[in-house]
């Protein structure tokens, strides 16, 4: 079954996408954040002038639990014994894919909150790299942004 997404348009340069999934009975939200050398100012990553974007679209992907959300204490960690980290990668994962199928965009963008996030990425990335789909690692804040430029890119 697809991911089904709830679209926003919060100004003329400024959208987002939602989809929400469960694990282990905790419910989690997946946000993609339009980015685009007009609106550079709705992502976490700095990029450098003149950065080239796609035209087919920059989407900065994040999720985090529900209930962190609400209680406004983003990326707070999950109650050991309550996440299943794997199930939730690829959950995400598939929403990822469902939306590049569906919206065929040129690239995705991320910032890992954490060292176990960032290894987590990078074990999901590396099935998918050499399928066309290419990473560029080191943009700012730290070095540690994320640009996945999918085969739509260009």
């Amino acid at each position: 079954m697809a991911t089904r997404f709830l679209c926003m348009e919060w100004s003329r340069y400024s959208f987002t996408h939602t989809a929400s999934f469960k694990s282990k009975g905790q419910e989690y939200e997946l946000t993609l954040q339009k980015v685009s050398e007009f609106n550079q100012q709705d992502s976490t990553l700095t990029f450098p002038n003149n950065y080239v974007f796609s035209k087919n679209g920059c989407w900065e992907i994040s999720f985090d639990l529900v209930d962190n959300i609400v209680n406004h204490n983003a990326f707070a960690e999950p109650v050991i014994g309550l996440v299943n980290p794997v199930a939730v990668m690829r959950s995400v994962e598939r929403a990822i894919l469902d939306h590049y199928n569906e919206f065929k965009s040129g690239m995705y963008i991320f910032l890992p909150d954490n060292d176990k996030l960032e290894a987590v990425y990078r074990r999901l990335l590396d099935r998918k790299l050499g399928m066309g789909f290419t990473l560029e690692m080191g943009l700012e804040p730290d070095g540690r942004g994320y640009v996945l430029r999918t085969p739509r890119c260009y």
